[in-house]
């Protein structure tokens, strides 16, 4: 996973949102000026529910195997629905909302602009299953991992099987990017070094607006390379 990459995305999401760096980052409200989505909330984002919206606005509903969900995110022609759980609070919302957005920007749109620069603006017609592929813009789309036709990610609530992990790793690092940025998050981080986990963590999900069990994983890289650091000062003490 390259790191910078993720930066360097994200950094572009917020530009084009043109919006002051706050936080807790404004994340609904930039995704509607940056990115051509749409944010959908229900009082819980279940698989019927969200297969009746699609049928109901004329689009290819396809089925998942999961009833209940965090989010879900829908796309075709070059635009994306984001179904939201209403019954979430605030911050798992935000972080909902970011991952998805991730998701639409990695495994969707970026790919389908890459196409279309390829091949011209004649692939849209093939993106959006108007007409079949040629051999040579069937290759492209692969290469891009585009999928034709309508596209449907879910993040289901109850699944953390290997499969689901490996796919939804970048959605994870890119989302937490988009809302909680990695050099802001360390630094409040090793400002508090000294403090209880608890306390931490309260702290960074207070601040970015986010469930605190999010920043886990970062706080506890960062304090095992906090250890190592000293473990090496020390020892090089020691040899001289």
């Amino acid at each position: 996973m390259n790191i910078r990459e993720i930066e360097e995305a994200a950094e572009q999401f917020w530009l084009s949102a043109a919006m002051p760096p706050t936080f807790p980052r404004p994340i609904e409200r930039a995704a509607q000026r940056a990115l051509p989505l749409w944010i959908v909330k229900w009082p819980s984002a279940e698989v019927p529910a969200v297969t009746q919206f699609l049928l109901t606005h004329r689009l290819t509903a396809t089925c998942v195997e999961d009833d209940d969900l965090k989010g879900c995110l829908y796309a075709y022609r070059g635009r994306g629905i984001i179904f939201v759980s209403g019954e979430d609070d605030e911050y798992e919302q935000r972080y909902t909302i970011a991952h998805e957005i991730a998701h639409f920007l990695r495994d969707y749109y970026r790919p389908r602009l890459d196409v279309i620069r390829v091949l011209g603006p004649s692939a849209t017609e093939v993106l959006d299953g108007a007409r079949s592929p040629t051999h040579r813009e069937r290759l492209h789309a692969t290469l891009a991992r585009m999928r034709l036709g309508p596209h449907l990610q879910v993040l289901p609530r109850h699944d953390n099987s290997q499969r689901i992990r490996s796919v939804e790793d970048y959605a994870d690092a890119l989302g937490m990017e988009l809302v909680a940025p990695s050099r802001a998050a360390t630094a409040m981080m090793r400002e508090m070094e000294s403090k209880p986990t608890d306390e931490i963590l309260q702290a960074l999900g207070s601040s970015f607006g986010l469930p605190s069990y999010v920043f886990e994983p970062l706080l506890a890289s960062v304090r095992r390379t906090f250890t190592g650091g000293l473990l090496d000062f020390a020892t090089d003490a020691l040899r001289r």
